[in-house]
């Protein structure tokens, strides 16, 4: 474990900002929904609306929930691979209240789970960072490989399925050579030599980056995130074919990846707007009527997006709270 900083230089971050965001990204989900439902048609999309009942509800929640763990254990996973023990509850704990900070511009909020480990066990960022890192490259892999499989299983998009999983397979491959960016590292600062302290830290980052980047820890991480959203894709299935009657699995998947990958793109919190434009704009190129692709998208969104902020809004104090007990702990001991 890192050496301990005095706690109360450690600044945590501003809940306040977060609950800004989420207000304002549901407002614009709703405005986005309810300007969809004009053209469609409000009442054929109630009519849509209503084919959905509690237990299909609970289904999409409970694959959600699935999704949302094999998510978490990989975190875990990693985490234990560089050197942070933690135990698992109280890991959870402060991996699920990141999702509080979804719906912050790039993500950035969920830097909070980091700030937890530092305040509550004292591992400093560099040691740290490697796991957002991982996170965001796996999650790019998982996307890459549903959304081709689907593609070439369906027979649309392939050439859209195959250059996202090739430019997702370039970014890991990169991940995966960390030496290739120490060596860089280390001949900038010997021709600088300005900011050692900064250096130092990206060295240490480096390191620890190093013992995720081999296949036998990354392996799995990849094919638990592509079970990941291959959840998620059958939950799109059962929704849309709920509503539109025979929507294939590989048409489900390819639209609901391309999607998530087009929120990305647009850069905004929570991918608000761009992925839901796509998943109805794909959805009714192919084939699905315009009241079912609005109904279906809302309801998907709704139980994965906003589902994942509410678990993360219910975790975030308790964790906060935790942390800062953890903390008091450790200083009181002089770790």
């Amino acid at each position: 474990m890192s050496g301990n900083p005095a706690t109360r230089r450690i600044m945590p971050p501003d809940p306040r900002k977060a609950e800004r965001w989420i207000v304002a990204m549901l407002v614009a989900f709703v405005a986005l929904v309810m300007a969809a439902a004009a053209v469609s048609g409000i009442d054929d999309l109630v009519r849509q609306i209503a084919k959905i009942d509690l237990a299909l509800l609970a289904t999409m929640l409970g694959l959600a929930l699935a999704s949302f763990s094999l998510r978490f254990l990989r975190w875990h996973y990693c985490a234990r691979a560089i050197g942070i023990d933690v135990p698992i509850p109280r890991h959870a704990l402060f991996f699920y209240s990141g999702f509080a900070m979804i719906v912050t511009p790039g993500k950035v909020g969920e830097v909070l789970r980091l700030w937890l480990l530092r305040q509550a066990y004292g591992y400093r960022y560099e040691a740290t960072a490697p796991l957002l890192l991982i996170d965001r490259l796996s999650d790019t892999a998982g996307i890459a490989i549903v959304g081709c499989v689907g593609a070439l299983t369906l027979g649309v998009y392939r050439e859209a399925g195959i250059f996202i999983l090739a430019v997702a397979v370039l970014a890991n491959l990169v991940f995966l050579r960390p030496q290739l960016f120490l060596w860089l590292l280390n001949i900038v600062y010997r021709a600088t030599g300005v900011l050692p302290r900064l250096f130092a830290r990206l060295r240490r980052m480096l390191r620890s980056t190093r013992r995720l980047s081999n296949w036998r820890i990354y392996g799995p991480v990849v094919l638990s995130a592509a079970a990941g959203w291959a959840i998620e894709g059958y939950s799109f299935h059962l929704v849309l074919s709920r509503l539109a009657g025979d929507v294939s699995y590989s048409t489900a998947a390819l639209v609901f990846c391309l999607s998530i990958l087009m929120g990305v793109a647009t850069m905004l919190p929570g991918g608000v707007g761009g992925a839901e434009l796509g998943m109805v704009g794909l959805l009714i190129a192919l084939g699905v009527g315009e009241s079912a692709a609005v109904a279906g998208t809302g309801i998907m969104r709704v139980t994965t997006l906003w589902f994942a902020v509410l678990i993360g809004v219910l975790c975030l104090a308790p964790a906060m709270r935790l942390a800062t007990r953890l903390a008091q702990a450790r200083a009181r001991s002089g770790a």
